[in-house]
């Protein structure tokens, strides 16, 4: 039996429904209801199942896109990292430096006060 930390989520935890005890003893005769009740729930975990796969599926695709993004935006990035390796002058800027270099002369200052 799994200690309380170590369950991932409530379905998990061994109910009685689960664990099949029953407040009553099993009758005579319900061999068909029994039938009937494990049928639906094997169908229940088919249905489940081929949930799961439907969402597995979509990850791996989802994965298998990212991984090709991925891939494409590693080589355009080499291919810009070489391309500034090469050159080998400097970007120039095109801010003034200083205040007296923009054009009205001056830079719009504002006060801060605390």
């Amino acid at each position: 039996m799994k200690r309380v930390t170590e369950l991932k989520a409530l379905g998990d935890i061994r109910t009685a429904v689960r664990a099949r005890i029953h407040s009553k003893t099993p009758q005579k005769g319900t061999a068909h209801r029994d039938l009937y009740l494990l049928s639906k729930e094997k169908d229940r975990l088919e249905k489940g199942l081929a949930r799961l796969d439907r969402e597995r599926k979509r990850i791996l695709d989802h994965l298998v896109e990212t991984f090709k993004a991925l891939g494409k935006l590693q080589q355009k990035a080499r291919g810009e990292l070489e391309a500034l390796e090469t050159t080998s002058e400097p970007a120039e800027c095109n801010r003034p430096a200083t205040a007296s270099q923009h054009p009205r002369g001056r830079w719009r200052t504002v006060p801060l006060d605390y």
